[in-house]
């Protein structure tokens, strides 16, 4: 994803805008905001905003924070990267459909779409912390949101958990970057 986005830095205007949903701490958008992008960051943690806000001081970019769950924002605009790293799993998995729906509704034509999703297999979906998706399953609901597949990978390692002291779990991570498809 680096390599699509390193020729798309900005001097100012914020010609580039970005979501991020579920932002955490903010080492996607901080990197995005500071080539000159526009980021609305996503988070129910209002810490979040603060790293961001802090890393960003003298950047080129703007950042707009919204202080909630990514169910309950309503996007306005078009933007040219819709992005999530393990936030939509937590979410509720009945909301997917409607999710990337929206979420394709307001990228841009040539807009890209990057996330990953956890596995069946993933350690939290066996812990009923977060939900899982096979991979054909994650795949089918993309294309019937009209996405058009460009990478795809399912990766499977034990690393420690977000707050996990010192246990490794399971982590089945089903990693997309995917565009609109022109209809």
């Amino acid at each position: 994803m680096k390599d699509y986005f390193d020729d798309r830095e900005h001097k100012n205007n914020f010609q580039y805008s970005a979501i991020n949903f579920g932002s955490g701490s903010g080492r996607e958008d901080i990197e995005l905001i500071n080539k000159g992008w526009e980021v609305l960051s996503i988070d129910l943690c209002p810490e979040s905003f603060k790293v961001i806000e802090k890393n960003t001081q003298n950047s080129k970019g703007k950042s707009v924070f919204f202080h909630g769950d990514f169910n309950s924002v309503k996007l306005v605009k078009k933007y040219d990267l819709i992005m999530s790293f393990f936030s939509l799993p937590f979410g509720n998995k009945k909301n997917l459909d409607e999710i990337l729906k929206n979420i394709n509704n307001h990228i841009k034509a040539d807009g890209i779409f990057v996330a990953n999703f956890f596995g069946e297999e993933h350690d939290f979906v066996k812990n009923n912390k977060a939900y899982g998706l096979s991979s054909k399953e994650l795949l089918m609901k993309l294309l019937n949101n009209n996405f058009e597949i460009i990478e795809f990978k399912n990766n499977t390692y034990y690393r420690k958990a977000f707050s996990s002291e010192g246990k490794k779990i399971k982590w089945e991570v089903l990693e997309v970057i995917a565009k609109k498809q022109k209809l």
